[in-house]
């Protein structure tokens, strides 16, 4: 087994001299390799990385092949971008790419990191992994659609609001919104760096467009695990005044505030919270309520 260790944030490429184009064995006479690579994405650091601590998105690639490697090429996309090839110029059958990525203390990588890892041979048979990380880091930029919700309707000839919450400690030069579907539309607007944006803006419904009316002035997305996995997380954005009604634990779960300010109350007892705060949610009935626009990161280990 080979075992070899990829640093850095850049991508690399690491080149050599190939013999030969395609594999071949021996059986009654030559006859071209067929049987694929196997590959898999190894989240060796865990599915959820806190960025102030490990100082390094971390992660691992296991390939294999029957007669012998020729690359393997990694994607990030997401909450880190990256492309890089390695190349293999001696007989590699089996390898563990531990791939290190450091971050700076004034790193802005977080969120969702998708990644991609394809194994190829010498007779270009391939195989594709992928996988994907949470990032925790207060420094990433948060971007939260407010409004329109999910679900939201509206009518002919009217506006519909777009209200767009983004945040980054570095400093916001850009915020915009795409409608992609019945309405095409997009637009954007610059800014001078502030810490957070509130962009306001509206969209004029076609006259083609259906009747329907209302917002709920709260969304959510989930951006690891669902019903096939125990632990899951989801962001969650709330308009200031409104509120997740009391409901009850599925689990272990702890809240980490991304913007704004919420109050999470238990029976008599309550905590607030603000940017950065890190909550532990009680295990009894509770309920969240927003004190000002507020968006936070809900990491729940579901009950089995």
């Amino acid at each position: 087994m080979v075992r070899r260790v990829l640093k850095g944030g850049v991508p690399l490429v690491a080149a050599g001299l190939l013999v030969g184009c395609a594999e071949q064995r021996f059986r009654l006479g030559f006859e071209s390799d067929t049987q694929v690579p196997t590959v898999a994405v190894v989240k060796s650091a865990g599915d959820t990385i806190d960025l102030q601590v490990a100082r390094k998105v971390s992660f691992t690639i296991s390939a294999t092949d029957n007669l012998g490697l020729k690359t393997i090429a990694i994607s990030l996309r997401g909450g880190l971008l990256l492309d890089t090839t390695i190349t293999f110029t001696s007989a590699t059958t089996t390898i563990d790419l531990v791939v290190d990525l450091p971050q700076g203390v004034n790193s802005t990588v977080g969120g969702v990191i998708n990644i991609t890892a394809t194994a190829t041979d010498g007779n270009n048979n391939s195989a594709t992994a992928t996988a994907s990380i949470f990032v925790v880091n207060l420094r990433a930029l948060t971007v939260v659609l407010f409004s329109p919700t999910v679900g939201s309707v509206t009518s002919p000839d009217k506006q519909l609001p777009i209200r767009v919450l983004a945040a980054q400690q570095a400093g916001i030069q850009r915020v915009g919104w795409q409608a992609i579907g019945v309405v095409n539309a997009i637009d954007s607007a610059f800014y001078a760096l502030p810490d957070t944006v509130n962009l306001l803006d509206t969209l004029t419904i076609p006259t083609a467009t259906p009747a329907g009316s209302a917002t709920s002035g709260r969304s959510s997305q989930t951006v690891y695990g669902g019903h096939q996995r125990s632990l899951r997380q989801t962001v969650i954005a709330l308009s200031a005044g409104k509120s997740l009604a009391e409901h009850d634990s599925p689990g272990e779960a702890t809240l980490l505030v991304l913007s704004g300010k919420l109050n999470l109350v238990c029976g008599s007892d309550q905590w607030k919270g603000s940017t950065g705060d890190f909550l532990t949610v009680p295990a009894d009935r509770h309920s969240v309520e927003a004190l000002e626009d507020v968006a936070f990161l809900l990491t729940v280990a579901m009950k089995g």
